[in-house]
């Protein structure tokens, strides 16, 4: 299965740390892309979170499938141009999937600043996403397991690759889901009917302060 395929990938990246021999092989797959992405050869001194998805890429030769870059913002660009980007934080991530973070969001609506670090998907559940991360750490950066909230702070948005036979249908669609509330709603039920949550609809409407408080005939965004 592909989006195993690639994960399985990521995990044999698992305990590189900066300078050590598996922070060199995927520096070395990386490097082995030609023609190297923007004409930059990456170094062992270089950030190597992106480059990490990317290596894995290469490994499992989904380059036609996964964005090659060493920035994250040129990933998005990529996967923008391909038709896989999902720009909706609250989306919720399958196996195989990156998740790309923007670290200064300030939690205010939907985060589209510029993106500093990326990671990929190993699986989604109960409202918690689990990943896996090239360059991760404030002073020494490793390949390591992450954890994260549904909808968190800093989720910048994600790369939803087609593996196998998968459509575009398979990307939830990025396009604005809106609700006129009817009488006796809350967001609860509107959540449930949406299969979303509570917290993702009140980050999507800042306009609504307080969770209990939503009035008949009123406009939301859902998705």
């Amino acid at each position: 299965m592909n989006r195993e395929k690639y994960i399985n990938q990521m995990r044999a990246y698992i305990g590189a740390r900066d300078g050590n021999a598996k922070h060199k092989e995927i520096v070395d797959t990386y490097n082995s892309y030609l023609p190297h992405p923007r004409g930059h050869v990456l170094t062992m001194n270089d950030s190597w979170c992106a480059a990490t998805t990317s290596a894995a890429a290469i490994a499992c030769g989904y380059t036609d499938k996964i964005p090659i870059e060493c920035s994250c913002t040129k990933i998005i660009e990529i996967a923008k141009s391909w038709g896989i980007w999902q720009e909706n934080d609250a989306y919720i991530p399958k196996t195989g999937d990156l998740i790309l973070f923007d670290w200064e969001d300030n939690g205010a609506g939907d985060c589209n600043g510029t993106p500093n670090h990326i990671g990929a998907v190993e699986r989604a559940e109960s409202g918690v996403i689990y990943c896996i991360e090239g360059n991760n750490g404030a002073t020494i950066g490793e390949c390591k397991r992450t954890k994260y909230a549904v909808n968190s702070k800093y989720i910048r948005g994600f790369v939803c690759p087609r593996y196998d036979d998968e459509s575009a249908a398979a990307i939830a669609p990025s396009e604005p889901v809106y609700y006129v509330v009817q009488k006796n709603d809350n967001l609860t039920k509107i959540a449930t009917r949406y299969g979303t949550t509570v917290d993702a609809i009140m980050v999507l409407n800042p306009q609504i302060k307080n969770k209990n408080l939503i009035y008949t005939g009123q406009k939301i965004r859902v998705k």
